[in-house]
């Protein structure tokens, strides 16, 4: 049971980041999490992989680079 709770609170901080960047909405943020897996992955993946999700494009995509310190 533990274990099920630490996964359920990983997800929440890491979804929660992605909240704070601007223009992240949810849609964005759930097509981000599920073509990368994780918001570490998303915060690893290049302006340019980020931009080629599905709703996310080019200022998006720059807006989460700027964000993550890239």
């Amino acid at each position: 049971a533990n274990g099920y709770h630490q996964l359920l609170m990983k997800r929440r901080m890491e979804e929660s980041e992605l909240d704070e960047v601007p223009g992240v909405s949810a849609v964005r943020k759930r097509a981000l999490l599920r073509e990368f897996g994780s918001v570490e992955k998303v915060a690893k993946a290049s302006v340019e992989a980020l931009a080629k999700v599905e709703g996310v494009g080019d200022k998006v995509a720059r807006a989460i680079g700027d964000y993550f310190g890239r």
